[in-house]
């Protein structure tokens, strides 16, 4: 079953906003400068725009009759709104619309409709508005299309002109096709401004199933979340990462793709009667499904063949199809094997799909990629839907390390990064600091050490590598096809084939204390995370020819003091979205009503949380004094030191009065056996607590506040570390402890 995400709308669509603002500040930085918006060295400046018309159609589907549509002024240098806008509506539910008599001191400018559209799936009106916007320039331009390309493109064109100073004209053409590649779809297409669903053309067939797609089986709430999300994702990062929607939307275009429905959706659209022939939509939305499920083209030269659905998110993951006749179906399920989708393009959209850089071919395509900062060329490989780097980087950061600090060993193996060098680059001190960084966890930036457009991979990426490996393997196993040729002489035995020209060489790790390895084993760093203190990472052994990844017990985690290898795969990194950062779980600190508590205490460590419940459980201690005890049996209060216990206690009373005058009031005292009493599994320090007499004694604070409900527990005693089997035990620490319960009344 898919996995749930926590979403919160409003907060992603106020991140929308004001990633736009941030945007226009920074374009702001100086007041000298006059160059036009991009600081392009092509663009020709500002013109004003005088008595004006513009005319076009704004499309979800079509915008009905009456729906608003505003020409709003853009300022030359800044993009920025200047509060200009010349107003106008829909005319027909065609979506056609003209507004005259525009004056303009920008030739820039945002075209807005909001309004109720036509539902492709449905055929009927949406039951909610929504709005649709594109960035324009009006030079020579009085006709702009409003659509969902244009829309989704917005916040992408807005980052790449305000913060990479690309013209307006090259960030459109980047982010176009940005969008269109999310869906897998490649080539040269008019701007989007100049698509139109009711025309004939493969551009106009791309929006109509990039329009498809997003509203499947979704509401109008559920289209605009989605709309929201792209465009945060793709605004710095270039891509749309959320795979649960887009596994989602290839399950549900699955499903209607092979049941045959996607003929309902031309007949809707046709039977509006806008246009004489609607342009062939399916072939994009059947290869969208297709590249998800990792099936690749069904051709002639793949008939009869089978392929596995390798997405481990799909309703349908592990379920085989067979390519027959152009098309992919679940063999032997006749509802889902009904003849092709009703089209007067079928052929070409189901035996020829269209070309996509995630077609999955089978064989490997080689290239170089030239790292901009030092003018290391690299070679790289594409397998599938995914384009690696074929040697493991080696560009001297600093704090990098060569293999026992010899330079040759770099040349042959690449580089070995930490992971504060690897992957912090957002310069939050997250090496020192991980697990705070962790818990806001809003950093993940994955571009990492990587060259500008590749990022260092998660595990997923590293899924879909070994799964082409598995798919393409012809029966050899995904390490040895994807490991550089070994030969173990003392055996006699020869391990891997590099089938797809990969190359992983065994470059050996850096410990933290030592280099070992070299020779006999490699890792690769991921961006993902296994637990707050350490992070996961590949790792491939050529004596024994296995990867180690996954979850659980398979994944190797390695503490951010190590030092492995790094290899990049194509795309640019940004920073993880969908999460809901007000939920318990991403509290970093004690609450700050309670935060004058760290005064009194020498170390705290976060427990335990509940979502649901909205509950964080923190304990924090405070160390008086320690003492080695070489115990002779299990009797851990015979070795109490009832002074250093005393001297515990009195440190405490200072604190209870701090508890008293930051309004906690006293509510009660109870005392559990130290066999009884442990603190909590989970607590790093606190595995026994012993007294001189065997009772833990444990006082109880209470306060309540608008923001939550706070008890906090107080007990004395002496924490034992490092007992052993035979009943002796190293230290005894005296001191008090506190527990620090947070039930909170709403998210903050």
């Amino acid at each position: 079953m898919r996995r749930e995400k926590n979403r919160n709308l409003g907060t992603r669509l106020v991140s929308i906003c004001a990633l736009a603002s941030m945007a226009f500040l920074a374009a702001c930085s100086s007041s000298d400068d006059k160059s036009v918006a991009g600081g392009a060295s092509g663009d020709a400046g500002i013109i004003a725009v005088t008595d004006w018309e513009v005319a076009g159609v704004s499309q979800k589907g079509p915008f009905v009759t009456g729906s608003a549509v505003t020409v709003q002024e853009l300022d030359g240098i800044t993009l920025k709104q200047t509060g200009k806008s010349f107003k106008g509506t829909i005319k027909s539910d065609k979506g056609d619309f003209a507004i005259k008599d525009i004056n303009l001191e920008s030739q820039y400018a945002i075209l807005e409709a909001s309004g109720y559209y036509r539902d492709e799936i449905s055929g009927k009106k949406s039951a909610a508005p929504v709005t649709l916007r594109a960035l324009t320039d009006l030079k020579d331009r009085k006709h702009v299309n409003i659509n969902l390309l244009t829309h989704l493109e917005y916040e992408r064109v807005m980052y790449l002109v305000t913060e990479k100073k690309k013209s307006i004209a090259e960030a459109k053409e980047q982010a176009e096709k940005e969008v269109l590649a999310t869906f897998g779809i490649e080539g040269d297409f008019a701007e989007s401004e100049d698509l139109n669903i009711f025309e004939t053309g493969d551009g106009n067939a791309a929006l109509l199933a990039i329009s498809v797609l997003l509203q499947s089986d979704v509401d109008v709430a559920g289209l605009t979340e989605r709309m929201g999300e792209f465009s945060i994702s793709l605004a710095e990062g270039g891509s749309w990462d959320d795979a649960d929607a887009k596994t989602a939307i290839a399950d549900w275009a699955c499903d209607v793709d092979l049941k045959g429905s996607l003929s309902k959706v031309r007949k809707n659209v046709e039977g509006w009667k806008y246009a004489d022939t609607v342009p062939a939509f399916e072939k994009y939305v059947t290869n969208f499904w297709w590249d998800n499920y990792g099936l690749g083209v069904c051709n002639t030269k793949r008939e009869n063949e089978t392929k596995r659905n390798i997405n481990k998110l799909s309703n349908l993951y592990n379920e085989y199809f067979v390519c027959e006749k152009g098309r992919w179906i679940i063999p032997g399920d006749d509802a889902k094997s009904s003849s092709s989708v009703e089209s007067p393009n079928s052929s070409s959209s189901s035996e020829n799909p269209p070309s996509s850089s995630s077609i999955d071919s089978g064989e490997p395509v080689f290239g170089e990629l030239t790292d901009a900062r030092d003018g290391r060329v690299y070679k790289t490989v594409k397998l599938g839907s995914q384009e690696w780097m074929a040697e493991n980087l080696n560009y001297a950061a600093e704090g990098s390390l060569c293999y026992e600090n010899d330079e040759k060993n770099c040349e042959k193996y690449g580089r070995l990064y930490n992971w504060e060098v690897a992957l912090d680059t957002s310069n939050r001190g997250c090496g020192d600091n991980f697990s705070g960084c962790r818990l806001r966890s809003d950093f993940h930036p994955r571009e990492g050490i990587c060259p500008d457009g590749w990022h260092v991979p998660e595990h997923a990426e590293w899924d879909t590598l070994f799964a082409y490996a598995d798919a393409h393997g012809e029966g050899e196993s995904a390490a040895d096809a994807l490991q550089a040729y070994y030969r173990d002489d003392y055996l006699e035995k020869t391990y891997s084939s590099d089938r797809f020209g990969f190359n992983v060489v065994p470059a050996g790790v850096f410990n933290g204390n030592e280099f070992s390895g070299l020779g006999t084993s490699t890792e690769f760093w991921t961006a993902s995370i296994e637990t707050t203190d350490w992070l996961s990472y590949i790792s491939i052994t050529p004596s024994t020819i296995h990867f180690v990844k996954g979850s659980g017990s398979n994944v190797y985690m390695t503490h951010i003091s190590h030092a492995v290898s790094v290899r990049c795969v194509k795309g640019q990194g940004g920073k993880r979205n969908g999460y809901d950062f007000d939920a318990p779980r991403y509290e970093v600190d004690l609450p700050e009503e309670v935060d004058f508590i760290q005064d009194y205490v020498s170390d705290k460590r976060r427990v335990s949380w509940n979502d649901d419940s909205l509950m964080t459980f923190w304990c924090v201690r405070h160390i008086t004094d320690s003492e080695d005890v070489l115990m002779k049996n299990w009797d851990y209060s015979t070795y109490v030191s009832v002074s250093k216990e005393n001297a515990a206690k009195d440190s405490l009373e200072p604190f209870k009065d701090i508890l008293l005058e930051n309004g906690f009031a006293y509510k009660r005292l109870d005392s559990v056996s130290q066999q009884t009493y442990n603190g909590g599994n989970d607590i790093f320090f606190i595995n026994q607590v012993a007294t001189s007499d065997s009772k833990v004694r444990r006082e109880y604070y209470e306060k309540e506040t608008a923001k939550a409900r706070y008890i906090i527990v107080v007990l004395v005693g002496a924490n034992i570390a490092n007992a052993n089997i035979m009943g002796e035990a190293t230290i005894y620490r005296y001191g008090y402890s506190i527990e620090v319960h947070t039930y909170y009344k709403q998210k903050s």
